[in-house]
């Protein structure tokens, strides 16, 4: 008999290997975001690449057995390679996106 797959991958095993630093002056590669707080809580997983001349990010939002949270998977993009854009808009919306009230 066949194993069975999980019923949800991994974000990091379906993505690249390598782990890329990415900010805004910088971008491309995966890892882990978490929540700020003392200590940081688990968030999700993000990924960025460029997509021709278009900055892409996907990111996962886990629930993690938090009521106010959704297992979700977003990708947003911005054109004319404004990866530092696209990032400043990310930065802010990553931990509103996925919950609820």
């Amino acid at each position: 008999m066949a194993e069975k797959p999980p019923a949800s991958a991994d974000f990091t095993e379906t993505t690249v290997a390598t782990r890329l630093a990415y900010d805004g002056t910088s971008w491309g590669g995966s890892g882990p975001w978490v929540h700020p707080g003392t200590p940081p809580k688990p968030g999700g997983e993000r990924f960025c690449y460029f997509d021709g001349d278009e900055a892409v990010i996907v990111w996962t939002h886990k629930k993690l057995g938090q009521p106010t949270h959704r297992d979700m998977l977003a990708i947003a993009r911005e054109g004319g390679t404004d990866h530092a854009g696209l990032f400043t808009w990310w930065r802010f919306w990553h931990h509103r996106i996925g919950k609820v009230s």
